[in-house]
């Protein structure tokens, strides 16, 4: 089974879905595992074509992206994504090893927070706002179908 047609299987789950873009497969592999065990749904990305493919797919919660990508790069991804999906309520983060980038030029291209790579725990922080506002809408969405059935 790919990647995506797992993605796609789960995409009923009440868990956030995150999309993790980095053309780094070891970087991928870390923190894939490291938002799996804080109980969010991955999927995987190495480039910014494949990631728009995956967007184009599945529904994505919040997108994770690294800056310093060959061929495209996180920058130039996150404008692409804000204009093609609008500013809707996918949250899109910048994320990168170094912290040579400005953090106001990122926001600028349409990112929602910018982290370097050593903030993972700070990002988990910010990310479990994702999982508080799913966990709402699931019991509203459970209230509605008890009432209704």
């Amino acid at each position: 089974m790919s990647l995506l047609d797992s993605a796609n299987k789960s995409g009923g789950s009440m868990r956030p879905f995150l999309l993790l873009v980095d053309d780094d497969e070891d970087q991928l592999e870390l923190f894939k595992m490291m938002f799996q065990q804080k109980n969010f749904d991955v999927v995987t990305s190495n480039s910014a074509d494949e990631a728009e493919e995956i967007l184009k797919q599945i529904h994505i919660d919040a997108v994770i992206c690294d800056v310093n990508m060959p061929q495209v790069d996180g920058k130039t991804l996150i404008a692409r994504l804000r204009r093609a999906r609008g500013l809707n309520k996918m949250r899109i983060f910048s994320f990168t090893a170094d912290d040579h980038h400005d953090p106001e030029e990122l926001l600028a291209c349409g990112a929602d927070e910018h982290y370097t790579k050593t903030q993972v725990r700070t990002l988990l922080r910010d990310l479990d706002k994702l999982v508080v506002e799913k966990d709402k809408t699931v019991s509203l969405l459970e209230q509605v179908q008890e009432r209704f059935s």
